[in-house]
This record gives structure tokens, sequence and C-alpha cells, in this order.
């Protein structure tokens, strides 16, 4: 909640570690996806008009950039999701690394559905003007999508447990895409209408589904 906020934000820059880096717990190594996932956050907390240190994001910028891996031919489909990832975090916050992410542009093919999300809005940051690569990750995804009676939503030809990801948090992903590249796209009722169907009660199967799905609802 809004009013846990400042409290939460004491607790995170209080785990940050001496290198900028967050680990998985307070205690171990800095890890980038971590890192990338706290970043995120921070930067979302200071667009709503909170108070974050300049220094606590930089310091977690500098970390993210550091600790970079380029796309090579060995890399497994989990890692190439990650690195897009950390990508898309980069571009969200005005550190957009241009080259990788140009190279995982023309690696597209090996990266999953939901990365090809990330990798659209990455681009929508790095230049709001040029939509070309952009527009054409969309309608990859468009062709990529399934329709039901539930709704339209994506299914992954890769299971990337190493990221959490599920088919419904790759359809809260694609939903996030389309409402902030293509608010008027047809598809986004019927995207809206399966993430519905799949959520129980209060929340949906997993947290990384939860928090997906509701960032996603909420833009």
């Amino acid at each position: 909640s809004l009013m846990a906020a400042p409290s939460n934000l004491e607790r995170l820059y209080d785990f940050q570690h001496g290198d900028g880096g967050w680990g998985w717990w307070v205690n171990s190594r800095s890890n980038s996806s971590t890192t990338a996932y706290v970043l995120l956050a921070l930067y979302e907390v200071q667009q709503q008009g909170f108070t974050v240190p300049e220094q606590t994001l930089q310091r977690a910028i500098d970390f993210a950039q550091a600790n970079l891996v380029t796309i090579r031919p060995s890399m497994s489909t989990w890692q190439a999701n990650q690195q897009t990832f950390i990508l898309y975090v980069l571009a969200r916050t005005g550190n957009a690394d241009i080259a990788r992410t140009e190279v995982i542009y023309r690696n597209r093919d090996d990266i999953s559905l939901y990365a090809k999300a990330m990798l659209a809005e990455a681009y929508s940051y790095i230049d709001p003007l040029e939509t070309t690569r952009s527009d054409t990750l969309l309608n990859e995804l468009v062709n990529a999508s399934v329709v039901s009676a539930a709704g339209i939503h994506w299914e992954e030809d890769y299971n990337d447990y190493w990221n959490w990801n599920t088919d419904t948090r790759t359809t809260a992903l694609v939903l996030n895409a389309f409402v902030r590249l293509n608010p008027e796209s047809d598809l986004i009722p019927n995207i809206v209408r399966y993430l519905m169907i799949q959520r129980r009660a209060d929340h949906w199967e997993t947290s990384q589904e939860t928090a997906w799905s509701v960032m996603a609802l909420t833009n």
C-alpha cells in the first residue's frame, strides 16, 4: 500500500550492498536479476511521487550495467530472457544499452514471447518516435496469440522456470506491452477477460503472475 511504501523503501535501502546490488537474501551475493527487480520497483515508486535517493538508483544502475552479458549462440533461453529483462529495466529508467538491445532484437527467435513483450517496451523507451522494431515485435506477438472462449492468451513453447514464468505471466506482460504501445488495440479487452478468468479469489496462481497481472491491469 502507499502508506506502507516509506517503511518498505527504507528496508530496501538497508539491504543494498556495497557494490550497488541486491541479493536473494540480505547477506547473499548481489544478483543481476534481483537488482533489476528492485531498480524497477524504486523507479516506479519515484514516478508515483515518492522521494528515492538518486545515489541509491545510480548505484543500482551502475551494478546492472556492469553485469550485463551479451547474447551469444551458446546461451540458454532463460539466460537470454533474463538479459532482456535487465535491458528492459535499464531502458525503463532511461539508461538503455542500445547496442546490446539490438543484439537481442536480431536474435529474438531465441527469446520467449514474454521477453519479446519486454523488448518491445524497451524500444519505446529508447525512442518513442521510432516504432519500427516495437511494431514488428507486437505483430509477432499478435501472430502467436491463442484465441479461445476464455479470451486471448499466449502459450510459450519453452518452460522458463528459471525466471518463474508461466503462460499467464506471459499473457500479463503482453497485455502490459499493448496497453503502453497500442492502447487502442482490439485485443486488449479479450486479454483482460482471459486474465480475470485465471484469477483465484484475490490472486493468481503464483506471486509473479499476480504482480505482473496487477501492474498490467492497473496500467
